[in-house]
């Protein structure tokens, strides 16, 4: 991230102030590093141009440039559609996965209109997913509501549910039982106890935290 560039989106921050609040310095310096490098690779065996992906995106190329550079990071609910031009998953740009199949187990959701991906988050905030049963790794572009989950979960924008096996990402709001666990929200945070580090830009209401805790609201203790 480049100090003072004033095109750096909300969200671009928050994801940053989010890895700040669950790695470690030079745990962030390996995530970024895998992330860009990933990028680039993905590209080019796709044979496609950093305007390719910034057209199929609606971002500049500059911020695909940037990406790849390392100085910056895709903002939280680009992550779904960047791995959807790739073939892979979320966790393979993160560097966690060599396989482009969808894990076994894993539900992936994403909205459609005709045959055109939504992309817009106004929209996607207004979609609701809710999933009956217990799923083990869930990874939804719009907002989600489920039971249990025996893994982790990712929502585009709000997530609602009980308690999580592993770590949870919302570009909005998180509501949830336990957490194994991080938990990173766009937003505020309400849930019970959290085994990880807990970042998010509205207030953190929780039971005991084990990890450490960055926000810009306030931390009550529940």
């Amino acid at each position: 991230m480049v100090e003072g560039e004033s095109d750096i989106s909300t969200n671009e921050l928050l994801i940053t102030h989010a890895i700040d609040a669950i790695l470690n310095a030079k745990e962030k310096e390996n995530i970024m590093s895998s992330i860009s490098e990933n990028l680039l690779r993905l590209r080019k065996e796709k044979n496609l141009t950093q305007a390719n992906i910034a057209d199929k995106l609606g971002v500049s190329f500059q911020a695909v440039s940037k990406w790849e550079c390392g100085s910056s990071l895709p903002d939280i609910e680009l992550l779904p559609a960047i791995a959807d031009i790739f073939g892979v998953t979320i966790d393979a740009l993160f560097g966690q996965e060599k396989v482009l199949a969808n894990p076994s187990g894993k539900i992936r959701i994403v909205a459609y209109r005709g045959n055109e991906i939504i992309e817009s988050f106004g929209e996607l905030s207004n979609i609701t997913v809710n999933i009956e049963g217990e799923p083990c790794d869930v990874e939804c572009r719009c907002n989600l509501i489920c039971g249990n989950i025996n893994g982790g979960a990712m929502a585009g924008t709000d997530l609602n549910c009980g308690n999580v096996n592993g770590d949870v990402v919302a570009g909005l709001g998180v509501n949830c039982g336990n957490v194994d666990g991080n938990v990173v929200a766009g937003l505020g945070v309400n849930c019970g106890d959290v085994g990880g580090n807990v970042g998010a830009s509205c207030d953190v209401h929780c039971g005991e935290i084990h990890g450490n805790v960055e926000c810009q609201g306030n931390i009550i203790h529940i």
